[in-house]
């Protein structure tokens, strides 16, 4: 093959990959953009939980009814301790058997006293849980409505923010699905060329393929192996670091490749310029439906009518016709 032959075949391949990293830079936008239109959300609906309804018996009451019980276990304990037979015994415990002989004679009226006391506190207590009861329910009946408030105002206003979003969303899903068609057909035809069996799978992808057609293009090299070859000045000039051979590093480093990797800086410049013209037309377009109240086929219409004009269909339609005569080409050369 000739050294024109190659040229032209490396110039369609050229083209064919800037073609492939423009249209994944616009599909990243349009993919963000959607992103940024989410589907309605999933708010959490309030449950309402009652407050709690269980009497509490305090331990004011339990100690009431507890010392009334131990004084009236402690009159018949008495009695028997006072009529015992205790001799000598008796006068040394003297202090203890006055105790329970007082004892004898208060533990009732105490025990009475200390039970009455109890249902006091019993139902004074009850009385005042009540009420707390009440104010609790009602505070919880008040957190709920407010909760419940809060939840249908999101969701009407989600609701609306949807119906919103609705045709612009229609719009760029429809542009979204155009270019990801146009991308599968443009990859398809890129490898198609390649597949040719023309350039080593080494030397695929943009990056390499710029920098040989440059060496074409000025006529640095007439062919692609050899030691004066192609291939190896690009290996060359990679092992000397004068290039750079990763296209993330190219797109971080754009302007210190101008002068060494020209027709490359020109490409992504070029992808670039076409990135931004596609998206600010999209942008235009959804505009013009922000606010619109049209609806099922009405609003599909509309939608279909910008979708035909729009650039990104321009630029779909003349991206297949050069890829059909570029594909015409390269079956007639090989």
């Amino acid at each position: 093959m000739n050294a024109a032959a190659i040229k032209e075949h490396l110039k369609m391949l050229m083209e064919l990959e800037k073609e492939v990293y423009t249209q994944n830079q616009v599909i990243a936008s349009l993919e963000y953009q959607l992103s940024c239109l989410p589907d309605a959300h999933r708010y959490t609906r309030p449950v309402y939980t009652e407050a709690n309804s269980n009497y509490q018996i305090s331990g004011l009451t339990w100690l009431c009814f507890g010392s009334a019980l131990i004084f009236l276990l402690l009159a018949p304990v008495s009695d028997a301790i006072i009529n015992s037979d205790w001799g000598i015994m008796g006068l040394l415990l003297f202090p203890i058997l006055l105790i329970f002989y007082l004892a004898r004679s208060f533990a009732i009226p105490c025990a009475i006293f200390l039970f009455a006391a109890g249902i006091i506190v019993f139902f004074v207590e009850r009385n005042n849980q009540s009420d707390a009861r009440y104010a609790a329910k009602q505070q919880s009946k008040k957190s709920y409505e407010t909760a419940m408030a809060t939840y249908n105002r999101a969701v009407e206003q989600d609701r609306l923010r949807v119906e919103r979003e609705r045709p612009k969303k229609l719009l760029l899903q429809g542009q979204l699905k155009t270019l990801k068609d146009a991308h599968k057909k443009t990859v398809d035809t890129l490898n198609k060329l390649y597949n040719k069996g023309v350039i080593h799978k080494k030397y695929w992808g943009l990056v390499p393929i710029c920098s040989l057609y440059g060496y074409f293009d000025t006529g640095v090299c007439t062919q692609l192996e050899g030691h004066e070859g192609a291939y190896n000045k690009y290996d060359t000039e990679c092992r000397l670091d004068r290039i750079i051979s990763k296209l993330d590093q190219v797109i971080q480093r754009l302007d210190e490749i101008k002068e060494l990797q020209q027709d490359l800086y020109e490409a992504i410049e070029e992808s670039n310029c076409k990135v931004g013209q596609l998206i600010r037309n999209s942008e235009r377009i959804s505009d013009q439906l922000t606010g619109i109240q049209s609806q099922g086929a009405e609003l599909n219409a509309r939608i279909a009518n910008l979708q035909t004009t729009s650039d990104i269909n321009l630029y779909v339609n003349a991206c297949a016709k050069r890829e059909l005569e570029y594909m015409n080409r390269a079956n007639r050369i090989f």
